[in-house]
């Protein structure tokens, strides 16, 4: 396996950083990873074992920072500083960033790109799908897709509508820009049109509602190729309630789909990162 450091440089001239794991062989074959809410593209330990799996069986694997990556950090364009990190993210400015990493990859020969989110990223990734459509894409990959907006009212409890409405009455204001905290929920803090945007029902990331045991998403129900998704038993971000079972959803939403429970695994598969893996290998070449 060999690995090196990239910049890609997204169409509103934004510099992402990443990483891509190529196999010594070449490969035309790219699995491209979006990370979750507030994390990175080199945090994770599932992510690097999956970059050494994914390049044993013949696959390029990238993964990357949008500019969303962290709580809080500093991005580039055109060589001045901007605020970025998930507080001040739009979901729809990272479409922007999955186009240019697949812009990239084509770029380096690839034919064949399977998309893959983890937590936040795979609603990111479900929105560009839905968007482009694009039949370079031949499988999708979501590890943990969460119900973010039920888990943020069980974690702020009664400071998610405090929240709300504060965030409310400044979106679509010259202050829509400030930044919301709430000390139930620190050290994750968003500004008012970010929370709005993304974090309130019927937002573009509230696309696993699990919380709904009728509802039906008309985009996961749209997307014909097929879907693996990996859930830890012990993921308390997956599974808004004890005892809950998001099979259901899944037969409701999606018709070409295979869904594994990684017992005792948790939000970031801790531990059990080697199940992940033969989980994924083995779907791969079935």
């Amino acid at each position: 396996m060999k690995q090196e450091l990239i910049e890609i440089i997204t169409k509103d001239d934004i510099s992402l950083m990443g990483m891509i794991f190529t196999p010594l062989e070449k490969s035309a074959k790219t699995v491209i990873h979006i990370h979750g809410l507030a994390d990175n593209f080199y945090q994770r330990k599932f992510v690097r074992e999956l970059a050494k799996m994914y390049t044993s069986i013949g696959y390029n694997f990238l993964t990357f920072n949008t500019r969303g990556h962290d709580y809080a950090t500093i991005i580039i364009k055109e060589n001045k500083s901007l605020r970025g990190g998930a507080y001040n993210e739009l979901l729809e400015d990272s479409l922007i960033d999955i186009e240019a990493v697949i812009d990239y990859v084509k770029e380096l020969g690839t034919n064949e790109i399977i998309l893959e989110g983890h937590s936040l990223g795979c609603s990111k990734l479900i929105n560009y799908y839905d968007e482009v459509k694009d039949s370079i894409i031949k499988k999708i990959i979501l590890l943990a897709p969460s119900d973010g907006i039920t888990k943020f009212r069980q974690i702020m409890k009664e400071g998610y509508d405090y929240f709300y409405n504060m965030a409310k009455e400044l979106n679509g204001t010259e202050r829509e820009n400030e930044v919301l905290c709430n000390p139930d929920f620190f050290p994750q803090s968003f500004t008012a049109k970010v929370f709005i945007e993304n974090f309130t029902e019927d937002g573009l990331a509230d696309t696993f509602r699990y919380r709904d045991n009728n509802y039906v998403n008309q985009v996961l129900k749209s997307i014909k190729i097929p879907i693996l998704i990996e859930v830890g038993t012990m993921d308390r971000m997956a599974f808004i309630a004890e005892q809950d079972d998001i099979t259901p959803y899944w037969k409701r939403n999606n018709d070409n789909y295979k869904l594994d429970f990684i017992i005792d695994a948790d939000h970031e598969y801790i531990g059990c990162e080697g199940k992940l893996c033969d989980n994924v290998k083995n779907w791969l070449s079935n």
